[in-house]
């Protein structure tokens, strides 16, 4: 399966308009994967436990999370970094 090539237009139109870049050795392609099959997965299993995907302590704030945010949040950090 392949990411959509628009998805991967809008990350890369993201990143160039935040001033990040996709570390190296990722790809950005690699990434849009990852955030796709993340986002199906959580699509999938919300149903069977939604318990366990809304309403989760933020990891930095007050704020509330779900799942999805939290996990994609791990792979802007894993890899995104400033591109300056």
């Amino acid at each position: 399966m392949r990411v959509g090539r628009e998805f991967v237009a809008v990350y890369e139109i993201v990143l160039d308009r935040l001033g990040l870049r996709i570390k190296e050795p990722y790809t950005i392609e690699q990434m849009a994967i990852l955030a796709a099959s993340v986002t199906d997965g959580i699509a999938i299993r919300t149903p069977v436990v939604p318990e366990l995907v809304f309403d989760l302590a933020s990891p930095r704030n007050s704020e509330t999370w779900n799942l999805l945010g939290v996990g994609l949040a791990a792979i802007v950090t894993e890899f995104v970094e400033d591109g300056v």
